[in-house]
C-alpha cells in the first residue's frame, strides 16, 4: 500500500498562490511519461466523440425518425440507465481477475456492435436493448480505465493527473455534438452517423489491442506499478505540516 501524501490543498497553502495551469502541466507531464495511463485518456477522448455523435441527436432521432411519444423516449433512456448500471457492476467484477487491456478492447468492440445494431433496430424496446448494450460496454470500459489511473498514478499526483485525463476525455464532446447537428442538418441521415460511430469504436478497439494497455496485468494493478512506466515527473512537494 502506498504511503499517504499531503493533499493538494495543504501543499498549495505552503507554496503560495494555487495555479490551475501549473497543475495541468504537471498532469500532462506525467501522462507523457506513462503511456498506459495516457492511452486511457486518448481512448476516452475518441470514444466520447463517437458516442456523442449519437447522444447529441438521440431525442430528435427517436421523435422525428420513429415518431416516438415522450413515454417511448423515456423507455429508451430507462434501458440506457440500466445498461450503465450493468456495465459498472460487470466491470467491477472483471477487473478483479482480468487485465485491463482485454476488458477495454472487448468492451469497445461490444459498444461498437451495439451502435451498429441501433441502425437496424425498430421500436422502443429493441432500440432500448441496443442502447443498453452500448452503455453496458461503456460502463465496463470506464471501470477498467479508471482503475488503471487510480492504481498507476502516485497518490501525490492523483488529483492533477485524473483531472487532466478527464479534461482530455471530455474535450471531444462539444465538437462531436456540433458535428452531429451540422451533419443532420445537411444530410438528414442519422443511420449513417450510427454506422460511423459504431465503426469508430471498433477501430478504437483494434488500436487498444495493440496499445501499452495490452501489457498491463492484474498484478500490475495490485502492486501499482507497470513495466516501462516512467517515474513521476516531480518529487512530491514538502508537507508544510
Amino acid at each position: 500500500m502506498r504511503p499517504p501524501r499531503a493533499t493538494a490543498s495543504r501543499q498549495a497553502k505552503g507554496q503560495g498562490r494555487w495555479s490551475m495551469a501549473a497543475d495541468v502541466r504537471e498532469g500532462l507531464r506525467f501522462l507523457r511519461g506513462d503511456r498506459a495511463v495516457l492511452t486511457t485518456a486518448v481512448t476516452s477522448f475518441a470514444c466520447n466523440f463517437g458516442v456523442w455523435l449519437l447522444l447529441a441527436n438521440l431525442v430528435y432521432y427517436l421523435s422525428s425518425y420513429h415518431g416516438f411519444t415522450p413515454g417511448e423516449v423515456g423507455v429508451v433512456y430507462a434501458f440506457q440507465g440500466a445498461g450503465a448500471v450493468v456495465g459498472a457492476l460487470l466491470g467491477g467484477r472483471l477487473i478483479r481477475s482480468w487485465p485491463p487491456g482485454p476488458i477495454v478492447t472487448w468492451s469497445l468492440a461490444g459498444g461498437g456492435a451495439a451502435m451498429l445494431l441501433m441502425a437496424a433496430a425498430r421500436g422502443p424496446v429493441l432500440i432500448g436493448l441496443a442502447w443498453t448494450g452500448q452503455f453496458a460496454a461503456a460502463g465496463a470500459m470506464v471501470v477498467a480505465t479508471a482503475t488503471v489511473r487510480q492504481r498507476l498514478v502516485p497518490d501525490h499526483l492523483l488529483g492533477r493527473v485524473l483531472g487532466t485525463a478527464r479534461m482530455i476525455a471530455f474535450a471531444s464532446i462539444p465538437p462531436a455534438a456540433l458535428a452531429a447537428g451540422l451533419f443532420e442538418s445537411a444530410v438528414r441521415d442519422a443511420y449513417a452517423v450510427m454506422v460511423f460511430a459504431g465503426l469508430s469504436w471498433l477501430a478504437i478497439a483494434a488500436g487498444v489491442a495493440r496499445s501499452p494497455l495490452r501489457r498491463l496485468t492484474a498484478d500490475d494493478l495490485r502492486t501499482g506499478t507497470a513495466a516501462g512506466s516512467a517515474p513521476p515527473a516531480e518529487s512530491p512537494r514538502p508537507d508544510p505540516g
